[in-house]
């Protein structure tokens, strides 16, 4: 649940959103929303005024409706319980491209001299 202030002079939430509303703001809007456990679901278009705070369940939100709406609270990643460790994801180990050198003539043991025969 994101908590957001209504920044726009009014925004339109259409069918289906699932929103955190105080009592006050259901009661109003009672023939437009649904309770859905802890929260109310969106019958038909139900409007918020400038100033209004709305907690915002579902995430399928428009630009143009989100163009409406500031953050209330900032949002911070929860930490992890103390004790609890997360996995990391493995990195894959990748070796090191190198330049391929042509192989090396052979070479006479005598006088490290290149062998140019042909043995037929």
């Amino acid at each position: 649940m994101v908590k957001y202030v209504v920044t726009g002079s009014k925004v339109v939430f259409g069918t289906g959103l699932v929103l955190g509303l105080s009592d006050e703001q259901a009661k109003i809007r009672s023939l437009q929303l649904k309770k859905f456990g802890k929260n109310y679901q969106v019958l038909t278009n139900v409007e918020f005024k400038k100033g209004e705070i709305i907690d915002i369940v579902t995430k399928n939100l428009t630009k143009a409706t989100l163009g409406q709406l500031e953050l209330a609270e900032p949002q911070e990643k929860a930490a992890p319980p103390k004790g609890i460790s997360i996995p990391t994801k493995p990195v894959a180990q990748t070796k090191l491209i190198t330049e391929k050198t042509p192989p090396k003539k052979a070479e006479t043991k005598e006088n490290g001299k290149k062998d140019d025969k042909k043995d037929v």
